[in-house]
């Protein structure tokens, strides 16, 4: 057999590197011992899990190592210390040096900066930081943007679920010159708003962050209304679970709009986002939107929904379906043989061309985890030999 022998990978020639990055911010964030770069004064911990759940893979010590060769790190002077000690660890230094150990916390710096020598300082504290050298608080600055992303880029791209952006901490590292939300704002402006809102309100612009954000929600909406349309199914939670994660309402209240500034925008929203303006009239979006807003649940928002779809499943024909769909949930999944018949009744309602419905079992397949599968083997074995 051939020995597996691959050629060794060669790191791309690049003087800094986005666990640099991360890791000076860290170091700067919170004071950590020189002698234990894990660990820090205030009993934080840089635990490397932390950056993995971001996607982020790094050795943190080794990381310190490189940064303390290239001069971005340094350990504190003596007087650099005394903001990080407790004042009790204050109280020790003016103890040895025979003075005074009443009054706050700044009076007793002072009082230690104004009568004690760095010599008093070091002998009477076993604690020593890292500090960023000059060049470290340059490069920092000068990547900023790659702290950003990794401290936004779950919340950014929260929806779709488990969705994937090029916008990361290395995208950053390369184009560290970009002003990165403007940057992302103006990619995803055309065709994702809720990435657009969350952007908009992490830069405290709440106006903005509200009106993109009713923005997905109509285009949710228009979205249910459009397959309601074709195959007569809904969901009356269009929308929701974006609006109630970026807190919508509260911003909405914080606002203060005015009741014709209001109807404005949404007027303006409405043309935008609705397509086919048959499906739902201005009025009943106002109220359904107004409904959401003002009241203290989505109950009555749901229900307006429901009414709405309610009536279009009557205008193209789907109005059988509402029955069907109301006795799949009453059954509930208790009996497994009868979820497979309800489930199928509807597949073969929704859908007629029958390529598709074999794409959508395939799709529900791929859901299930691999004992559910195996029983339904054994229940296709059972109705093939009957």
């Amino acid at each position: 057999m051939t020995k597996f022998s691959p050629p060794a990978i060669n790191n791309k020639n690049s003087k800094y590197k986005v666990e640099d990055i991360l890791v000076l911010h860290e170091l700067n964030k919170r004071p950590t011992f020189v002698n234990a770069p894990l660990k820090t004064f205030t009993g934080h911990s840089h635990s490397i899990y932390s950056f993995e759940s971001r996607n982020i893979f790094l050795d943190f010590v080794q990381v310190v190592s490189n940064l303390k060769e290239n001069e971005l790190i340094r350990a504190n002077l003596p007087r650099e210390i005394l903001k990080h000690l407790t004042i009790v660890e204050l109280k020790v230094i003016l103890k040895a040096i025979s003075k005074p150990v009443h009054r706050t916390k700044a009076v007793l710096i002072k009082r230690i900066e104004t009568h004690a020598s760095d010599e008093d300082i070091s002998n009477n504290t076993d604690k020593s930081c890292f500090v960023l050298t000059e060049l470290g608080l340059e490069v920092l600055e000068k990547y900023k943007n790659v702290v950003w992303i990794h401290k936004n880029k779950e919340y950014i791209f929260m929806y779709p679920i488990n969705s994937e952006s090029k916008f990361d901490e290395y995208y950053f590292m390369n184009h560290w010159d970009l002003d990165a939300p403007n940057t992302i704002i103006d990619y995803y402006e055309s065709d994702n708003s809720g990435i657009v809102a969350r952007i908009y309100q992490i830069e405290n612009n709440l106006e903005k962050s509200f009106l993109y954000g009713l923005r997905t929600l109509t285009e949710e909406i228009n979205l249910q209304l459009e397959k309601c349309k074709e195959v007569g199914w809904f969901n009356t939670s269009a929308g929701l679970g974006e609006f109630q994660a970026m807190s919508l309402k509260p911003i909405f209240k914080s606002l203060n709009i005015s009741d014709d500034n209001l109807d404005e925008i949404l007027k303006y929203i409405y043309d935008f986002a609705i397509k086919d303006p048959s499906l739902v009239t201005f009025t009943n979006f106002h109220e359904i939107i107004i409904a959401l807003m003002t009241n203290p649940d989505d109950e009555l928002y749901r229900e307006l929904l429901g009414n709405l779809y309610q009536s279009n499943r009557e205008k193209f024909g789907h109005e059988h379906y509402q029955e069907d769909i109301n006795n799949y949930h009453q059954k509930g999944f208790d009996d497994i043989e009868e979820k497979e018949e309800t489930l199928m009744d509807i597949l073969d309602l929704f859908f007629i061309d029958e390529n598709r419905k074999l794409e959508m079992v395939f799709e529900l397949i791929d859901l299930l985890d691999l004992e559910v599968i195996k029983e339904m083997k054994v229940k296709i074995d059972n109705r093939l030999t009957n």
